[in-house]
């Protein structure tokens, strides 16, 4: 008989808890709490465990109904703490006619620049990806995870999760160059060459390809811009993701609070001290007794 695996994955987690498993919700809430807080203590000057509270309670309400997260838990608690955040800062605020010249213009500020990332060649090519791919590329490329770090969270072994890590990484490079031809008006040759960028940079062009590429390289700087991106675009991500789930200045606090050498997810090893999700969609004791676990 095949051993029970001692540590769920948060997918497992999700989907006990989407099944009414309210001890699972409270081990997610265990493990992803830390970093909640972080982001919650940029968005707002009113109670950050207040705010991760909210968040945490209504993405079990979205679990519970069928939607939530598919994928990665914590950019989606992430982008749900900075709508909790925007929600409450409208309702707590009014604008007096005499300050409407110093509102930021919608065009040039944050939400404008997000708009943008959104649209970007990264995130496309991240979006197009398999949910597995997305989940394994979050923790190693935006939160810089080790395999070992990640594992408890896919529920995989340490080198299985490499293994995922690395075809995840070569996926998301293939997704960028299809994104680039899609988006860009090239030349005849230059799209040639984009279009075996992937081969090249991995050495499976032949030799006759190669040299033909590394011609044209040569005499091309926007080809060769786009070269040096497809061969880093893994490490992009951190750049485009983490402002789109927690906001431009969530992803500067939480960044420097991730080179702090912080804390990262713990496993599900002393879960079941936790107080458990309690009924009509409220999360109970979990929610301030749990900062010590971060």
């Amino acid at each position: 008989m095949t051993p029970a695996r001692s540590t769920p994955a948060d997918a497992d987690l999700i989907a006990a808890a989407r099944s009414g498993d309210r001890d699972a919700y409270a081990e997610l809430w265990r493990r992803h709490e830390a970093s909640a807080r972080t982001v919650a203590r940029s968005h707002t000057t009113l109670d950050a465990d207040d705010l991760v509270a909210e968040a945490f309670t209504r993405t079990y309400d979205a679990i519970r109904s069928g939607k939530g997260p598919t994928g990665a838990f914590r950019p989606y608690l992430f982008t749900t703490i900075r709508n909790t955040a925007a929600t409450w800062g409208r309702a707590n605020r009014e604008t007096p006619l005499d300050d409407l010249e110093s509102v930021e213009d919608p065009t040039t500020g944050d939400a404008a620049a997000l708009e943008a990332l959104d649209r970007s060649t990264t995130a496309k090519a991240f979006r197009a990806l398999p949910e597995r791919w997305q989940e394994v590329l979050w923790y190693a490329e935006v939160e810089r995870m080790s395999p070992q770090q990640i594992a408890p969270l896919l529920g995989m072994s340490a080198n299985a999760t490499a293994a995922l890590a690395y075809r995840a990484r070569e996926g998301l490079r293939q997704q960028w160059i299809r994104a680039h031809l899609a988006d860009g008006h090239l030349e005849p040759e230059c799209g040639w060459t984009v279009d075996r960028l992937g081969a090249y940079l991995r050495g499976r062009l032949r030799s006759r390809d190669t040299a033909k590429v590394e011609a044209h390289l040569d005499d091309c700087a926007k080809c060769t811009v786009v070269a040096a991106e497809a061969r880093e675009v893994g490490m992009r991500l951190a750049l485009v993701l983490l402002p789109l789930a927690a906001g431009s200045a969530a992803a500067t606090a939480y960044s420097a609070w991730l080179g702090a050498a912080a804390p990262v997810a713990t496993t599900a090893a002393g879960a079941a001290g936790l107080t458990a999700v309690g009924g009509a969609g409220q999360v109970g004791g979990a929610a301030a007794g749990t900062a010590a676990a971060g």
